[in-house]
């Protein structure tokens, strides 16, 4: 049987971890709310993206022309970063029998230059939504689009609103500990399945 899977890119395929938060250290003054801290990059880990929001207190106006500035800067960067460990060699055996894609709040060019680089450009589509929490209906509409069995279909992400969006969207959720999500924070949101290594992936 055929079975789809969907993909987050940023702390489950790429190790953008540490560019990220360079990025964002670089970044944040010049949108006035100050350098991004450990405890910052602590809160983020365990509360999730909306809790550091908040606690930056960053309008939601500027915090568009935020994004905008790290994914340019990160375009910049992101040929030269890797997979995070393990993830390749899974993927390459999902996509020997399954259709695989990615949905992100990256950059499309940015994903691409990434998967090229690392020898990774088989996903049978790359699709970038801008609005980092609204992937559910995003979901739906790739569903619709290449016909695909939600009910076949996982969606795979390290954040607490990836799993939100594929329950939103009636897929089956999988939560990986290796992303930017520490494992409490991921079980809070009760996933079909949280996994410890690419490699259990290929067991679903």
């Amino acid at each position: 049987m055929i079975r789809n899977f969907i993909f987050d890119f940023d702390g489950t395929i790429a190790d953008t971890f540490a560019l990220t938060v360079k990025i964002n250290t670089q970044l944040a003054p010049k949108f006035g709310f100050g350098l991004i801290t450990p405890e910052h990059i602590k809160t983020f880990r365990r509360y999730g993206a909306k809790a550091l929001i908040d606690s930056l207190h960053i309008s939601p106006p500027k915090l568009a022309q935020y994004l905008l500035a790290v994914k340019k800067e990160m375009g910049k960067q992101i040929s030269n970063l890797k997979p995070l460990p393990g993830i390749s060699l899974a993927v390459k055996d999902l996509k020997k029998a399954n259709f695989i894609g990615i949905l992100t709040s990256n950059k499309t060019e940015n994903v691409n230059l990434f998967l090229k680089a690392n020898d990774l450009d088989i996903f049978d589509f790359v699709h970038s939504e801008k609005n980092i929490f609204g992937k559910a209906p995003v979901l739906k509409k790739l569903i619709k689009k290449y016909k695909l069995n939600s009910k076949e279909t996982y969606y795979v992400g390290d954040e607490p609103r990836d799993i939100e969006a594929a329950k939103s969207a009636g897929l089956i959720s999988v939560a990986v500990t290796w992303g930017f999500s520490d494992e409490d924070l991921l079980k809070s949101g009760h996933p079909d399945y949280i996994i410890n290594k690419p490699s259990e992936l290929l067991k679903i």
